[in-house]
C-alpha cells in the first residue's frame, strides 16, 4: 500500500490498484510521479499566459517558474468560495 498525504488529508492506494498499475509501468510510484509532474508543467504554463505577456512554447520551464514565482496564486478552493460569493 501507498499513502499519500498532504497534511489535510491521506490518500491510499492499496495492493490490489498498485497490482494493475504495475501491469503497465515498472513502478507506481514513477507513474504517480510523473503524473504530478506534468500536471505541474501544464499549470505552470497556464499561469505564464494568464499572468504575463510570455508565450510559454518559447520558455524554458525554469524561465517560467521564475516569471511566476513571486506572483499571488489562489488555491482552487480559494478560487471556488470567490466563484459561489459571485453565483
Amino acid at each position: 500500500m501507498i499513502q499519500i498525504s498532504d497534511g489535510e488529508d491521506n490518500y491510499n492506494i492499496t495492493d490490489d490498484v498498485i497490482r494493475v498499475i504495475e501491469t503497465e509501468c515498472m513502478s507506481c510510484i514513477e507513474w504517480i510521479t510523473n503524473a504530478i509532474r506534468e500536471k505541474y508543467e501544464r499549470l505552470v504554463d497556464k499561469i505564464v499566459i494568464l499572468e504575463t505577456d510570455k508565450n510559454p512554447g518559447k520558455i524554458s520551464l525554469e524561465e517560467k517558474v521564475e516569471l511566476i514565482k513571486d506572483k499571488p496564486l489562489k488555491t482552487a478552493r480559494e478560487q471556488k468560495v470567490e466563484e459561489d460569493e459571485i453565483a
